[in-house]
């Protein structure tokens, strides 16, 4: 059966070579402007939403904006910090690139290292292919379904497949969270739920889906706003290694697209296992009632 991305490729005639090289050089190079920002003294303001945004963010939206554009122009573009600043009705597009400069900004400013570079293909709502680099070590973990999972251990090493740890029970789970704060809470629930942490890992940003995509950790749960920014690249590799994200309102894989929304998720379960089965007891709580459980905590 031919995939997602196999059937974008061919409608819009270009190589599959020549899209993922061009994506994965275009990704690089906003991931060396965040880099150059990084080690310099930046004014820091704050967006609409409380958020805070600097001009790493900006400057680095719009060159990948810019190169998208020259490379795929026939492809519309969502941006974090351009729809941050637009007050317009936005439209439903089926096909797009999602765009996150700096997915971590909190950790970028702070300096602990935490943050990544995104940009996934949106087809039909479907993740269909997402790139992710740390600017700081250079890592870059690419793929999606119907390509497969990679990573890259600097811009010029050799791609290397990767896929979830299935030898581990998802019952007793590598558990990947934002904070430790919540950590005796964490045990707690998941334990209740029938699925004891092994461990409890903290760590910022889209790292935590794709460190699942590559064996080192099994569920991520998210009971805090994200946009669709923050989940579409890892979400593409992580489909692509045999996991899946999870929407706790709807009980379905997570859609994208999400115009009336202004492009927000709804709380999630990113988990090693494409069948949601597998963590039925966790999705069958709604929403509301693990965030009344945390009692508003952020994961």
């Amino acid at each position: 059966m031919a995939s997602k991305f196999n059937d974008f490729i061919k409608e819009n005639e270009f190589s599959e070579d020549y899209f993922v090289n061009n994506l994965i050089k275009i990704c690089y190079q906003g991931a060396f402007l965040v880099k150059k920002y990084y080690q310099e003294d930046i004014e820091i303001k704050e967006k609409k939403d409380k958020s805070p945004v600097t001009i790493a963010d900006e400057e680095t939206e719009a060159l990948i904006i810019t190169n998208l554009t020259k490379y795929f122009p026939k492809i519309s573009t969502i941006g974090e910090e351009t729809i941050a600043n637009s007050k317009k009705n936005l439209p439903f597009i089926e096909t797009f690139f999602c765009i996150d400069p700096i997915d971590g900004t909190r950790q970028f400013i702070n300096k602990n290292g935490f943050f990544t570079v995104n940009i996934g293909l949106i087809y039909k709502q479907k993740p269909i292919f997402g790139i992710v680099i740390d600017p700081m070590s250079n890592i870059c973990w690419f793929g999606g379904p119907g390509y497969g999972a990679f990573k890259m251990d600097s811009q010029e090493s050799k791609p290397y497949a990767i896929s979830v740890d299935n030898t581990r029970s998802i019952h007793n789970p590598i558990l990947l969270v934002s904070s430790l704060n919540w950590e005796e809470k964490h045990t707690k629930i998941f334990t209740t739920l029938g699925y004891p942490p092994k461990s409890i890992k903290a760590m910022g940003s889209s790292i935590k889906m794709v460190m699942i995509a590559e064996g080192k950790g099994d569920i991520y749960p998210r009971i805090a706003p994200t946009c669709e920014w923050d989940t579409a690249a890892a979400h593409a590799i992580l489909l692509a290694s045999g996991g899946d994200i999870y929407d706790l309102a709807t009980q379905a894989p997570i859609l994208y697209g999400k115009h009336d929304r202004r492009y927000y998720n709804n709380f999630f379960i990113a988990c090693k296992s494409n069948n949601m089965e597998d963590i039925r007891p966790i999705i069958n709580y709604s929403d509301v009632e693990i965030q009344n459980i945390y009692e508003q905590g952020f994961l």
